[in-house]
């Protein structure tokens, strides 16, 4: 198998950039393999170089190591291209949570739906639009693995745009997985699911424990035993009659009533706003042991096991390097698969990899309840994408009152925030120049 190109946009990630080396290492497939670090800042790029060549050196791996500032210098023959950017880091992101919350606006995440979710989309689109036309150009048949939230517009932005083979990778119906087991007193592997929907609000259609499905022996249990935690996707297994994923404070987002005054913003189900000081606080020490451990200064053993969602990438990228057939869920364009979302939108679904090729698997027509949530949120996406592309502040406006989350916001005060969002993010928005 000839070695890979690998590129790793946004490799100085805390959450992914060891995630993505580490699972790159594990992987005995791509020993010949070639990870390419893209950056914008020399400094953390040359630290996030330090921490994978002392990974791989400590792994005795035959892994190699570039990196650059330079986008066409390192997508010239890539062959699979990963992105977990974050543009504006945790300091936006917490200016998408803390401004709509001065208009009642409470986000659990900020970062899919809600407020939060337009204004972080606005931010993303753009810069990874020109890396995939950039692609296009250098290594046009080259597989664009996306994490990057918020995960559909920004699937669908650059699957709309150009001609990139592009699939979104979120490892929430796993999550979801691995709580139902322990909820059901299983080990998760015996335990196998499938789902449909929209990424932060997929739900899942099979429920299998050892080939036999499941769903009874999990209505059983939610009346003996009751509920001991997500409160928020039990009530909606009551509700639609499946399980959602990935937890309640994903899920909450898209159903303005477990957020809204009545619940007392959340409260009552045990949700609250996006605690931004204890992230950002939490990631500079996360950022400090990164940086002690590039230096050699701690052991990387902690880091080389904690591959988390980013293995997920690599798993596929070892499977279709060695042409073998993996099954995982994705986020692709629906061309069917489920029948009752509207075609093109990107749906997060079943898929297979085999062959060099990932295709999305049919799923039927979900409840009629859950595809009218799912419908209505897919079209506000496409103006969240609209807006993203073009910089028109009278679609960005029409797509933020298109978000349940702003159902108790005015016309007048959804615009002041909107100004607001804006006019703070201005160096990440060229495009509303």
């Amino acid at each position: 198998m000839q070695g890979r190109r690998i590129v790793l946009i946004g490799a100085g990630s805390v959450v992914f950039g060891g995630g993505l080396i580490a699972g790159a290492i594990r992987r005995g497939e791509l020993s010949d393999a070639t990870l390419v670090l893209l950056g914008h800042t020399p400094g953390r790029l040359e630290l996030t170089r330090a921490l994978a060549t002392r990974m791989i050196v400590e792994a005795g791996v035959g892994l190699q190591v570039e990196a650059t500032l330079d986008p066409a210098e390192a997508l010239d023959g890539a062959d699979f291209v990963i992105s977990a950017i974050s543009v504006g880091g945790l300091a936006a992101r917490r200016i998408d949570v803390e401004v709509p919350l001065e208009y009642s606006v409470v986000q659990t995440k900020g970062e899919r739906a809600g407020p939060g979710g337009l204004s972080r989309a606005l931010r993303t689109v753009p810069p990874l639009l020109a890396i995939a036309r950039q692609l296009e150009r250098s290594c046009p048949d080259a597989w664009f693995l996306n994490y990057s939230n918020p995960l559909t517009p920004v699937c669908r932005a650059l699957g709309r745009e150009t001609r990139v083979k592009v699939v979104g990778l979120c490892d929430g119906v796993s999550m979801a997985r691995i709580f139902l087991a322990g909820y059901l007193g299983v080990p998760p592997e015996r335990l196998t699911t499938r789902c449909a929907g929209v990424n932060h609000a997929s739900w899942l259609t099979e429920l299998q424990l050892d080939g036999q499905d499941a769903y009874p022996l999990l209505w059983a249990r939610l009346e003996t035993v009751g509920v001991n935690a997500e409160p928020v996707s039990f009530e909606l297994l009551r509700l639609y009659g499946l399980y959602p994923s990935p937890a309640d404070i994903h899920v909450a987002e898209f159903f303005p009533s477990f957020l809204n005054a009545a619940s007392a913003g959340g409260q009552a189900w045990g949700l609250s706003p996006w605690p931004a000081d204890e992230f950002i606080n939490a990631r500079a020490a996360d950022e400090e042991t990164l940086r002690r451990r590039a230096m050699g200064q701690l052991p990387l053993k902690p880091i080389i096991a904690a591959v988390g969602e980013a293995g997920m990438a690599m798993d596929l990228i070892a499977a279709m390097s060695a042409g073998l057939e993996m099954g995982f869920t994705a986020n692709l364009p629906n061309r069917g698969q489920v029948l009752n979302l509207p075609s093109d939108a990107v749906v997060e679904m079943p898929a297979v990899a085999w062959g060099g090729t990932i295709r999305g698997l049919a799923v039927g027509e979900l409840p009629k309840g859950i595809a009218a949530m799912c419908g209505a949120r897919l079209a506000q996406q496409e103006l969240v994408v609209e807006a993203a592309l073009t910089g028109d502040r009278h679609v960005a406006l029409q797509a933020l009152l298109a978000d349940p989350l702003m159902s108790s916001v005015s016309t007048s005060q959804a615009r002041e925030m909107l100004g607001r969002l804006l006019t703070a993010h201005q160096t990440y928005l060229p495009q509303f120049s």
